[in-house]
């Protein structure tokens, strides 16, 4: 009997003591791999916080599926759904929440991330862009980051949205981005420096002021046509 119970309180020792390694081990990958994450997204939702508070939700994946030609070089992907509390309307055919998503893909090279940007234009459809909605793609050492909103959105309020973004990822001197504007086209910019961003600085200004087009590109510089559907 008495070593019956000794058994058992080993055991349940062992066993504690794997779950106190496993947290610890968890915690510092996070804190190790994504430092700043939390104020990061906060963030991106505070731009948006006089429009509605979001719930946002995160899962971890090792590549695409609908995407499968950005596999190439691919380390892993974080994507963030970000969902309004409460409906923004609601009517017979339901409630109406505002969404937007954020895809951080990580790749094993910088030159594999360039690669995924570039066939990732070549993907998008040239009257309807990637999504038939707001889309922002900008390739950032080994990191391409996607933005996509609705086109519920406002092109005031995606700039917004955008404003956050890059005071929040865009660190280095160089960077290649596209954007889709929603139900149009993507234009695609390549930057070769740049200066602090201010809340009131449009992508368009930016795109005149402070970035070249490279010399194979048709592309001007352009600001965003209004959004043709009803947005907020």
């Amino acid at each position: 009997m008495l070593r019956c119970r000794n058994l058992v309180i080993i055991i349940m020792v062992c066993l504690f003591s794997l779950w106190l390694v496993a947290t610890a081990s968890t915690e510092n990958s996070k804190e190790q791999e994504h430092p700043g994450t939390e104020k990061f997204l906060e963030a991106l939702t505070g731009s948006l916080s006089h429009i509605a508070n979001f719930e946002i939700s995160a899962k971890k994946e090792n590549y695409f599926t609908s995407y499968s030609f950005l596999n190439k070089g691919i380390k892993e992907i974080r994507i963030y759904n970000f969902k309004s509390q409460k409906p923004l309307s609601e009517n017979r055919a339901g409630k109406t929440y505002l969404r937007f998503k954020l895809s951080i893909v990580a790749y094993k090279s910088t030159a594999s991330a360039k690669t995924a940007l570039e066939v990732l234009l070549d993907y998008s459809d040239p009257n309807i862009g990637l999504s038939y909605a707001w889309d922002y793609v900008v390739n950032v050492g080994p990191t391409v980051y996607w933005l996509n909103a609705p086109c519920l959105l406002s092109k005031q309020n995606w700039q917004k949205l955008l404003v956050s973004l890059k005071k929040n990822i865009l660190k280095n001197s160089e960077h290649d981005f596209f954007e889709c504007r929603c139900g149009l086209n993507c234009k695609r910019i390549f930057c070769l420096s740049l200066f602090p961003f201010s809340p009131g600085f449009s992508s368009c200004q930016l795109s005149t002021a402070n970035c070249q087009l490279k010399k194979d590109a048709t592309i001007k510089p352009y600001c965003h046509a209004p959004c043709t559907s009803t947005s907020i």
